[in-house]
C-alpha cells in the first residue's frame, strides 16, 4: 500500500486570506481563459515557493477541486526534502521509463488533492524534462484533475523551470518582501518571456503581518472586533 502524504493545515488568518485571493485569480483565469495549469517558482533560491504552492493547493482542494501538486525540482535530493522522504516512485522514474503513471501518484490527508513526487532519478533532469514523455504526463493530468500546480526550482537557479514553463497555462513567481530585489524581478521576467513562458502573476511571500494590514485593510473585517461594535450599533440605531 503506497503511502499517503500528511500535509498540514495552516491557521494564520492573514495567510489564508491572502491564499484565498491567489486562488480566486486563479480560478477566474481558468474561468476566463481555460488555464488549469500553473508553474510556481522564486525568483531567486529561498523565498517559500515550495510553502506558496502547498498551501495553495490545500486551499484549491478544500474548495472542491481536484487537484495535483507536482515537485518538479528533479536536482535535488530526497533527504533534503520536506515531502518525499520514503517515496519510492515519482515524476523523474515516470520520464525514465521506470515506473507507470498510476504508481508515481500518491493521496494526501486532505479530500481532493494528490501529490507527484520529483522521484528517485537525479541525474540530468534536463534530459527527462525535455523528453515528449513530460507533455504526455501533463496531458494526462489535464484529463484526470481540475488544476495542475507544479513547484519549480528558482528561474535563476537552474534551466529547469525555463524549460517548463513553456508548458503550463501560467507561472506565478514568488518574491520575498524587504529581500529579493527588483533586478532579480526582471531577470526573471525577461528569461520567462524568452523561454515562452506565461507570467500569471507575482506573489510577495513574507510579508509582515503590519504591513499586509496596511496593503489590504479590511482583510478582517468579519473577525474584527470593530466589526461586531459596528454590529451592535446598528442595531441599538434601529431600536425604537
Amino acid at each position: 500500500m503506497k503511502k499517503i502524504i500528511d500535509f498540514y493545515s495552516n491557521t494564520n488568518h492573514f495567510i489564508n486570506d491572502a491564499i484565498d485571493r491567489i486562488v480566486v485569480e486563479i480560478h477566474l483565469k481558468k474561468q476566463r481563459d481555460g488555464y488549469k495549469k500553473f508553474m510556481i517558482s522564486g525568483c531567486e533560491p529561498g523565498v517559500g515557493t515550495t510553502t506558496i504552492a502547498i498551501n495553495l493547493a490545500i486551499s484549491m482542494a478544500q474548495s472542491g477541486w481536484k487537484t495535483i501538486l507536482i515537485d518538479g525540482d528533479l536536482r535535488k535530493i530526497t533527504k533534503y526534502k520536506r515531502l518525499n522522504d520514503e517515496l519510492d516512485l515519482g515524476l523523474s522514474d515516470y520520464l525514465a521509463g521506470e515506473s507507470l503513471y498510476p504508481q508515481t501518484v500518491y493521496d494526501t490527508n486532505h479530500k481532493n488533492l494528490f501529490y507527484l513526487p520529483s522521484g528517485s532519478k537525479t541525474v540530468n533532469p534536463i534530459s527527462l524534462l525535455c523528453s515528449v514523455k513530460v507533455d504526455e504526463v501533463l496531458d494526462q493530468l489535464c484529463k484526470d484533475y481540475d488544476y495542475v500546480i507544479m513547484d519549480m526550482p528558482s528561474i535563476t537557479t537552474s534551466v529547469d523551470a525555463n524549460v517548463i514553463a513553456s508548458k503550463m497555462d501560467g507561472v506565478i513567481l514568488v518574491t520575498e518582501y524587504a529581500k529579493t530585489d527588483l533586478s532579480s524581478v526582471r531577470e526573471s521576467w525577461d528569461i520567462l518571456n524568452k523561454s515562452g513562458g506565461n507570467i500569471a502573476g507575482i506573489i510577495l511571500n513574507k510579508i509582515n503581518t503590519a504591513e499586509y494590514g496596511h496593503i489590504k485593510k479590511n482583510f478582517d473585517y468579519y473577525k474584527n472586533q470593530r466589526y461586531i461594535n459596528k454590529r451592535s450599533k446598528s442595531k441599538s440605531k434601529m431600536t425604537i
